[in-house]
């Protein structure tokens, strides 16, 4: 387990770096609803490539989707409290707090258990 962590450690704090630069960057144009859907879906594609193989060691078909499923679920609790928290630009901070968590010990526990 400390090694998938690790692994996910680091290739999540690339994907959380990439993806907070979007979504700082687009907060100077449009809604912080808007910038968080934008650069989530950045991070969905990076997901769909890295998690599965990279992180996870999982090879067989279909676990990419499954990552890819799990991470739009952790989208969705990421956008209720971007919404909801008062400070737009502290809120994808809360987000990435509950969402890593959740993402890790989902994403572990199906690939582990099914791939």
């Amino acid at each position: 387990m400390q090694a998938d962590f690790l692994r996910f450690l680091a290739a999540g704090g690339f994907n959380t770096i990439l993806t907070l630069l979007i979504y700082q960057g687009l907060l100077f144009f449009i809604s912080p609803e808007v910038s968080y859907l934008i650069s989530y879906c950045t991070g969905l594609v990076y997901v769909y490539f890295v998690y599965p193989s990279k992180v996870f060691k999982a090879e067989k078909k279909g676990s990419g989707l499954v990552s890819v499923a799990i991470y739009l679920t952790s989208f969705f609790l990421g956008i209720l409290i971007v919404a909801n928290f008062s400070n737009e630009r502290l809120a994808v901070f809360v987000a990435m707090v509950f969402t890593t968590a959740y993402g890790f010990i989902v994403t572990r526990f199906v690939l582990r258990s099914y791939f």
